[in-house]
């Protein structure tokens, strides 16, 4: 994160850093793991289309189809992000964020919108595949009994459907990285304080939104870009992290009562840091 580059580590990151800021008052109300799981959550879903263990709908011929193409995406989104709650007291609360998160303005709009222009470049067509690879299985599947492979097939993996099966997440568990930038942000720390102190200083929330807002009315794809281009900037966060840490600091020692007790020492190593970065 921090380079103008798109891939699907950056993008996955653009998306979570933006729906941090959005969504961290809606999440307030419940305890901060569904925070943090949904924002590690938002972070992986583009490495399930890069995959192609599910398949991005990106055609929007229609109004009609592209509000269907909206809901299978609210609807994999929270099916993927609920995979790991399994009491009926967490079911209950994701249904009831589910509720309140498809309210919001921009949230869903601007990810349906963000995922089809990476679709060309960065997703896997499932339906490109070469001919060779046609012959090979028509070969094979005409000495099978056809109905039986379709079904075998369809219960594993089924690229359209906004649910998950057995076989799609075990596929999902060895195709993941097994390193996620976000955590180094959220995990093991109180991530809605993260979210004030840190990314607050790192994004302006204000000028997301007005992006957000244009590409919701004006449904172009050069506001989709100038987005990105804003959420990529390195110059973001080498100018606001070290800001955004220090606060967080003072803040943390502040909410735990120690705030007196190490201040100046606080101030003092963290306007290190500042110099230190800026050589």
């Amino acid at each position: 994160m921090g380079y103008t580059f798109y891939n699907i580590s950056n993008i996955s990151c653009c998306l979570t850093l933006t729906n941090a800021l959005l969504i961290q008052d809606i999440f307030r109300k419940y305890d901060e793991k569904y925070y943090t799981v949904y924002l590690f959550s938002l972070f992986l879903l583009p490495y399930i289309f890069s995959a192609g263990v599910k398949q991005f709908p990106y055609t929007f011929d229609t109004p009609e189809e592209k509000k269907k193409n909206y809901n299978w995406l609210v609807d994999l989104s929270f099916s993927f992000f609920s995979t790991g709650f399994k009491t009926a007291k967490e079911k209950k609360i994701i249904k009831d964020i589910k509720h309140e998160l498809i309210t919001h303005p921009y949230l869903f709009v601007l990810l349906q919108d963000f995922l089809q222009l990476c679709e060309p470049v960065l997703f896997l067509n499932k339906n490109q595949t070469s001919e060779k690879e046609n012959k090979n299985f028509l070969a094979w599947i005409s000495n099978q009994n056809r109905e039986e492979i379709e079904k075998l097939h369809n219960d594993a993996y089924n690229p359209h459907s906004p649910t998950f099966s057995k076989q799609e997440l075990f596929y999902l568990d060895h195709i993941f990285p097994n390193d996620i930038l976000p955590k180094y942000l959220f995990n093991d720390m109180n991530s809605f304080l993260i979210t004030k102190t840190i990314l607050s200083e790192v994004y302006d929330k204000n000028e997301i939104i007005t992006l957000a807002k244009a590409i919701k009315d004006e449904k172009d794809d050069t506001n989709v870009t100038d987005l990105i281009s804003y959420l990529t900037h390195q110059e973001h966060f080498k100018q606001g992290f070290f800001k955004g840490a220090k606060k967080y600091t003072k803040e943390f020692f502040y909410e735990s009562d120690l705030n007196n007790q190490f201040e100046e020492d606080i101030e003092e190593i963290m306007s290190e840091i500042g110099r230190t970065n800026d050589e």
